[in-house]
């Protein structure tokens, strides 16, 4: 089964020790590297990133100030759904490469207790 190829870096997949550790992955692992911090810049910085926020913490406040706080919170878990989407399309397409049973292994139960524990 074909899945995405590792993306080599040139010049820093060279390196001895770090560049097969570091630079080994295929596309979407940079990708979701890089989403990471955007996202977490736009939750602490931009206006309808802290507006999602108080709708989470507060939401009278929210519907106090006129801000419409289902509408906000459906569009929220549907990007989160489709974040989750993605990870497990990388799962089973780029990760394992098939779809077999018991294909995640535990692993969501890592995410699960990471999550509470987290919290």
């Amino acid at each position: 089964m074909a899945t995405l190829k590792p993306l080599a870096i040139p010049g820093l997949s060279a390196i001895p020790l770090l560049g097969p550790l570091l630079f080994r992955f295929d596309i979407v692992v940079y990708l979701t590297l890089a989403l990471a911090p955007l996202i977490r810049w736009w939750l602490s910085r931009s206006k309808s990133g802290l507006v999602l926020r108080t709708i989470g913490e507060t939401p009278e406040n929210a519907l106090a100030i006129g801000y419409p706080v289902r509408r906000i919170r459906l569009v929220a878990i549907l990007f989160g759904g489709a974040m989750a989407g993605l990870g497990g399309a990388y799962l089973s397409v780029v990760y394992v490469g098939i779809w077999v049973e018991n294909m995640t292994a535990g692993r969501g139960w890592i995410a699960l207790s990471l999550m509470v524990f987290a919290a």
